[in-house]
């Protein structure tokens, strides 16, 4: 099992890392999730996705402060699930692979969220750093205290990053997680169906250094609007027969 970080007892938040071979920056990720600052209880879940490179090696060096989870390539939806179903805390955050935490993000996201206990998602704002981790700029994401507006503006485009998000657990298994049938998306996908049920919230402090190395999964335009495509005609016909509009 992994470590339980900052403190003794159960953990509140799970980081869950889903990996394919990233042996370049594997350890990176790693060590910014361990290396919170004033967080809470937390555990590091890592899903190794069937890398084939030095992935698994790397990971073998932080020893019993993370538990890794192998299984045979499956994609990155399914990875997930897989680290949200092990997760033993209440609230779950989601690293990519190639991205590193802000040393603030997790004591930052687990105060707004114990403020405000009806939250199942908190995003935040991002930098952008290239594949050296030299930052480039910064993103701000949107935000709307009318879910419904807010809710609309993420028709138009999927504004938030993965990589910024804590989930309230209970939350993400009732609108039913990732879908594996999304190659790409599944993220986008998932959001949609948490802003038509539950409260939402943002943070705009840039928590999250968010790595563009080129042969990003959302790298390719065609791909990236077939999906996001596919995920609105889906929220489009679950308004439909729900009646419209966010509850």
């Amino acid at each position: 099992m992994s470590a339980v970080g900052a403190g003794t007892g159960s953990p509140l938040i799970s980081v869950v890392v889903p990996v394919y071979n990233h042996e370049r920056y594997i350890f990176e990720c790693v060590d910014s999730a361990l290396m919170q600052e004033g967080a809470p209880p937390f555990e590091v879940v890592v899903v190794d996705d069937g890398s084939t490179d030095r992935t698994p090696r790397i990971l073998q060096t932080f020893g019993p402060r993370i538990q890794v989870i192998r299984q045979p390539r499956s994609g990155a939806a399914t990875a997930l699930n897989r680290g949200f179903a092990a997760a033993r805390a209440p609230y779950v955050c989601w690293l990519s692979s190639d991205d590193r935490f802000e040393p603030g993000k997790l004591a930052a996201q687990w105060q707004y969220v114990t403020r405000r206990p009806c939250t199942a998602l908190c995003y935040t704002s991002f930098h952008v750093i290239d594949g050296h981790g030299v930052r480039q700029y910064t993103v701000d994401s949107p935000w709307d205290s009318d879910r419904n507006r807010l809710y609309a503006t993420l028709l138009e485009g999927c504004f938030i990053n993965g990589s910024t998000t804590i989930v309230r657990k209970d939350a993400f298994f009732q609108v039913g997680g990732f879908d594996p049938a999304l190659v790409q998306g599944h993220d986008y996908d998932l959001w949609l169906r948490l802003f038509e049920r539950y409260e939402v919230g943002c943070i705009p402090e840039p928590l999250l250094s968010y790595r563009w190395h080129g042969s990003n999964m959302s790298a390719n335009p065609a791909a990236d609007r077939y999906y996001s495509n596919l995920v609105r005609q889906r929220a489009a016909r679950r308004r439909q027969q729900f009646g419209g509009g966010t509850s």
